[in-house]
């Protein structure tokens, strides 16, 4: 958004292991999209994704550490 008329350049130097490390990421997550992998999570009693997934869905196991009992 510009501020006072005038928008804000910056430059920012992507490295490789940037690359690598994007690529990585993108490769696991549509392998878990693909795989319908949706219902893991990191386990914080505070995650905003952790909690849905604990309340709207079956947990086969205990596939999220610390859920409600």
């Amino acid at each position: 958004e510009p501020v006072d008329g005038r928008y804000h350049k910056e430059k920012i130097v992507i490295y490789p292991e940037d690359v690598s490390l994007v690529t990585r990421q993108l490769t696991e997550t549509y392998h878990k999209i693909m795989a319908h992998d949706f219902a893991t999570g990191c386990g914080k009693p505070d995650c905003d994704w952790c909690h849905f997934v604990r309340s709207n869905f079956k947990q086969p196991g205990k596939i999220l550490e610390g859920g409600e009992e």
